[in-house]
């Protein structure tokens, strides 16, 4: 009985753990130059990463720029000095958070909902960060309106 569950679990686990993408690696034989220029493409078209904000785009963008200096002395990664490479490791780390984390938000739902009144479905999508700031404002605003005092109308 172990033995099918374990494989199933293995069999579920693999390709969730294959989807782990990174937008930047410097140790990919793919030149990293590329790979910069790729999401500086990205970040300027404002499709893959719609959802992300003025100041995370800066720290992307400098993060790329000091690990592309990093690189201009030595291209192999593994040439460089050690104090290098924990810099050019945590730039890396950096910014495939950050546009890890875009790149969620901006991924579009898409749903049927009925209009009120009428028998006929319409489609609305947003992105993810939009459905949950609305989520958000409508509980915010719903905690506001419970909070009000309820004033009694003279003479009831």
């Amino acid at each position: 009985m172990k033995g099918p569950l374990l494989l199933l679990m293995l069999c579920i686990a693999v390709p969730a753990l294959a989807g782990n993408k990174k937008a930047v690696d410097v140790e990919n034989p793919r030149p990293f130059a590329e790979q910069a220029e790729k999401v500086r493409q990205d970040l300027s078209t404002g499709d893959t990463y719609s959802q992300i904000g003025n100041e995370d785009r800066s720290k992307v963008l400098s993060a790329l720029q000091r690990m592309e200096m990093a690189l201009q002395s030595s291209p192999n990664p593994m040439q460089l000095t050690p104090e290098s490479k924990v810099a050019v490791f945590n730039d890396q780390e950096l910014v495939n958070a950050l546009l890890t984390r875009a790149g969620e938000d901006s991924r579009m739902i898409c749903q049927r909902v009925r209009t009120v009144g009428s028998h006929l479905s319409t489609t609305q999508c947003m992105t993810a960060a939009e459905r949950r700031r609305l989520r958000e404002s409508n509980k915010d605003e719903l905690t506001r309106l419970q909070r009000q005092p309820v004033l009694k109308q003279p003479g009831t």
